[in-house]
């Protein structure tokens, strides 16, 4: 059935339904573009300013639960009414000071919002895929928003495509269509069809918005972008995800519900018992005094102040500078990352990187650095090693074992000086298909110092049980049994250190007939070893580690069943044994049900096809693990399902990229755009300098408990600190032993309290976040603490610190403002102190006296800069030498405290 589609235009927007039938030349001139270098530098600005965005995915909706309901809470409204009226009626010069610290408050708490939600639509766009753009003749990486109609663009295998394209060239391109033919279909840039109306299905040479590129490469010119596209012509809706639906959110907003309905009870009881027991002017004192305590415990906004807490936690900033290698885009995984209990890792780019070096070698009984000095004595291993893939001969490189292989000798010889052309100009090719069935090997003949010889290379125990000589001082010499033995012992040695071993061997060659290739491998001369590694930081293994201590347990995926790659294993404190170890033979020869009891216990597995891994991850889900797993590849994508699952997507992309070309003018891969998108996490391949790979994924599941600890703590922080304000308040409304005034309540609530939970938002918590093993938790529920135990113990310790700073006033015969004063800078210390406790999660006795000094100077700064700037705050208190005995008075509080909290510690430890 052919369908036309018509749609709206817009003014200098050419909108054609049938973008197939028209030829390249005819449709570069028609959009005004040039199929080789794209769009002009003036004829880009024309078409920003007349075409839409290229929206066709829409942005994640944002979770706005956390978000207080009013602009400015109703107590806080009251509150700056009452201060008004005293103000201007009641002639009080410290209701001005209040009502300033009042509107600053709520300012600048909103002001953090608003930053934590800017921050957050930032990591929302990097759930938008990128694209690369070749404008001005220049390839560029910019976002598939910024693409615009007739841009020349280049497209690979895991791309996103970002608008309707015709294809000017292809190279084995295949695009999965799902949301057009519902497959993945072959293109073919020479398709012609001049039928109008053809369906999208048979237009082979275009590509469709939103589809995958699964194979190959190919270059575009956009022609339908934004809503022009056909997918949003036929309204086809885009899978949408809530980035910062968190569940973290909805409680918070929960408990500021309740907590804002208790405050406003207790402000409502404590001015009936005032009216009961005092006058007129003492009611309106009391209620003035309990609604500040209420507004500057901000019970409104602790919702908003978690938000801010997740973003300070995640946020990476410019994704230059991100040094943690590391953006969470989707927030809503913090909470299934924080209970994560495994993580199933590949072994290139997630442990190793994606390459494969030569460290070592050995020829005539020697071991040798491949160095410009040792290149004479190396030159002969060089020439054969090179010589068994046919140099530029070997096949298209696909990242597999083999090719990487050949790489790390190449590159071996680019260290030598010995240069692939110089190595080419002797060698003469042997075909490597597999001769009468019998070839083992990868072989090849060159012509070397004038002789013939068969280069031969491949796995060390085999190609030395074929060898009936070695080299040693640059000639053949007889192989004993024993000296068989000894270099097969140094090939065992070397893969259980990791290493990747080849094996070389040669012999000379009086044969002119090659298909008698099967002969060649056998009565072998023996070359030497090239020892390779993958290479891999050597701070994996202090994140492996790490994991461990955290519950989580590193799981490797590899795709060859090597030695190395178990020993790698091993010596990384992945895989302790052969128990722990899954190949894919062992698994089809296996009983399913056997397997599948144990699959939480495997560390290891070596050899697997996709659908092989995906039936791994559902056996471990079912069994109850919480798992993540880290994806390279598109194909990938299918493990990365399930509530249970996080995904990490390896790109090295997260900040600016300069696009690679190929000499045909076709995208170089380096990440998976659909990969980035369908993830929670993106992190950088595993580097030399500890960035990426496992070491990234340490640092998220450290950010997402990070993050929840501190929320935590500052939950801990504000209810014991508010409840300590309302005894306070309480005691003084009905004794009128010590006067507490509105303005000191709010200073402690709204300046201290705000300070104190952005450093606890900021704090590091990393020993905190690094021992709480999830596996030990899981087992002592009952025993877990809660916030509200938690902040009991805190409010106790405050609470009978202030009590004896106040009772010590008293017993001086201070009078009641001095007393309050006492009170109130007593209350200001013990924040402080309460702050750097519960900030630092740890109360060893070092840090015991470090916190003590911290507290002593911010104690005595802030008591100066009070009385020289407030009158009002400590009166006739402060003449003389009064403040420096103050000052020691006040400190009773905070030094009671910390006491306090470090005996605590130490019966727990003894219990």
């Amino acid at each position: 059935m052919k369908t036309h589609f018509e749609s709206k235009q817009l003014n200098g927007y050419v909108h054609e339904s049938d973008w197939y039938r028209f030829d390249a030349d005819r449709l570069c001139a028609k959009l005004n573009t040039d199929k080789e270098k794209g769009l002009r530098e003036d004829v880009i600005e024309q078409k920003k300013t007349t075409n839409p965005k290229n929206n066709i995915f829409d942005a994640d909706p944002s979770s706005r639960g956390n978000v207080p309901k009013t602009v400015w809470p109703v107590l806080a409204g009251l509150l700056s009414a009452l201060l008004l009226i005293s103000g201007f009626v009641l002639k009080d010069g410290t209701s001005w000071f209040s009502l300033i610290l009042t509107v600053l408050g709520y300012a600048a708490v909103y002001a953090i919002l608003a930053l934590s939600m800017r921050a957050a639509s930032m990591l929302e766009e990097y759930s938008v895929p990128n694209v690369t753009v070749v404008r001005n003749g220049v390839p560029e990486w910019i976002s598939q928003r910024d693409v615009l109609q007739g841009d020349l663009i280049l497209l690979s295998e895991g791309d996103i495509v970002p608008c309707d394209g015709r294809i000017i060239s292809e190279n084995g391109l295949f695009v999965l269509e799902k949301n057009i033919s519902g497959g993945s279909g072959k293109k073919d840039a020479a398709f012609a069809d001049k039928t109008v109306g053809l369906e999208s299905s048979n237009q082979l040479n275009m590509v469709f918005a939103r589809s995958i590129v699964s194979a190959g490469s190919c270059r575009i010119i956009a022609c339908d972008v934004g809503a022009y596209a056909l997918c949003v012509r036929r309204g086809i809706k885009s899978k949408k995800g809530k980035s910062t639906d968190l569940e973290l959110f909805d409680k918070m907003a929960k408990f500021s519900r309740v907590y804002s309905i208790c405050c406003s009870a207790l402000v409502f009881i404590i001015t009936l018992f005032s009216f009961l027991l005092h006058d007129n002017s003492a009611v309106y004192s009391a209620f003035l005094i309990s609604l500040s305590i209420a507004v500057s415990s901000f019970c409104e906004l602790a919702g908003a102040l978690s938000y801010a807490a997740v973003i300070l936690g995640v946020f990476p900033g410019d994704g230059k500078k991100n040094k943690s290698g590391v953006v969470i885009k989707n927030l809503s995984s913090l909470e299934r990352m924080r209970r994560m209990t495994s993580v199933f890792l590949p072994k290139n780019s997630g442990i190793c990187q994606n390459r494969i070096e030569t460290e070592l070698m050995f020829t005539n009984e020697r071991e040798l650095a491949p160095v410009p000095e040792n290149t004479e004595k190396l030159r002969r291993l060089v020439y054969i090693a090179v010589s068994t893939f046919g140099g530029r001969e070997r096949h298209a490189k696909k990242q597999t074992a083999q090719t990487d292989e050949q790489d790390a000798f190449t590159a071996a010889a680019s260290r030598l000086g010995i240069s692939l052309t110089e190595i080419e100009s002797s060698m003469i090719p042997l075909m490597l298909s597999h001769a009468h069935g019998n070839r083992m090997f990868e072989t090849s003949l060159v012509y070397y110092k004038e002789q013939y010889m068969v280069c031969v290379r491949g796995n060390a125990v085999q190609i030395i049980s074929r060898c009936t000589s070695k080299l040693s001082n640059g000639s053949p010499v007889y192989l004993s049994e024993e000296g068989r033995r000894d270099l097969i012992a140094r090939a065992e040695r070397y893969e259980s250190e990791a290493y990747r071993v080849a094996a070389i061997a040669s012999k000379i060659s009086k044969y002119n007939n090659l298909n008698q290739s099967d002969y060649f491998e056998d009565e072998l001369c023996f070359e030497g070893f090239f020892i390779m590694r993958e290479p891999y930081s050597s701070s994996v293994e202090g994140a492996v580690a790490a994991l461990s201590n955290m519950g989580v347990q590193t799981v490797m995926f590899c795709d060859d069943t090597t030695t190395q790659s178990v020993n790698l294993a091993r010596n990384l404190g992945i895989c302790r044994d052969a128990t722990q170890k899954l190949t894919a033979l062992e698994l089809f020869k296996s009983n399913l049900n056997i397997v599948e009891l144990k699959m939480p216990s495997y560390r290891l597995f070596c050899g697997f096809s996709s659908a092989q891994k995906k039936y791994i991850t559902d056996a471990v889900i079912d069994a109850g693990e919480k798992i993540g797993v880290v994806g390279r590849h598109l194909y990938d994508i299918s493990l990365m399902n399930g509530e249970q699952t996080v995904a990490f997507a390896v790109s090295s992309t997260l900040g600016s990229k300069k696009p690679e070309i190929d000499e045909n003018g076709f995208y170089i891969p380096e990440t998976s755009e659909a990969l980035k998108r369908a993830s929670d996490v993106i992190i950088t391949p595993a580097d030399k300098k500890g960035r990426g790979g496992v070491n990234a994924v340490m640092k998220a599941v450290m950010m997402s408990r990070k993050v929840y600890n501190n929320v935590y703590n500052a939950m801990v922080y504000l209810t014991a600190c508010n409840a300590v304000r309302f005894v306070l308040s309480t005691v003084s409304v009905f004794t009128g032993l010590f006067r507490l005034t509105p303005a000191q309540m709010l200073f402690s609530g709204m300046v201290i309290d705000l300070l104190a939970v952005l450093s606890i938002f900021l704090s590091d918590n990393r020993e905190m976040s690094e021992t709480e093993d999830l596996m030990k938790r899981a087992e002592k529920k009952k025993q877990k603490k809660r916030p509200l135990l938690s902040a009991l113990t805190y409010f106790g310790f405050a609470l009978v610190s202030v009590a004896v700073t106040a009772a010590a006033a008293l017993l001086l015969g201070l009078d009641g403002v001095q007393t309050g004063v006492t009170v109130f800078a007593a209350l200001v210390f013990t924040q402080l102190a309460a702050c750097r406790q519960i900030s630092r999660g740890r109360y060893g006795f070092r840090a015991g006296l470090t916190g003590l000094f911290v507290i002593l100077v911010l104690a005595a700064v802030e008591y100066f800069a009070l009385s020289a700037v407030f009158d009002a705050f400590f009166t006739s208190y402060m003449t003389g030498g009064a403040s420096f005995f103050g000052i020691f008075l006040c400190l009773i509080a905070p030094v009671i405290f910390t006491a306090a909290v470090r005996i605590g510690y130490i019966l727990r430890r003894k219990k």
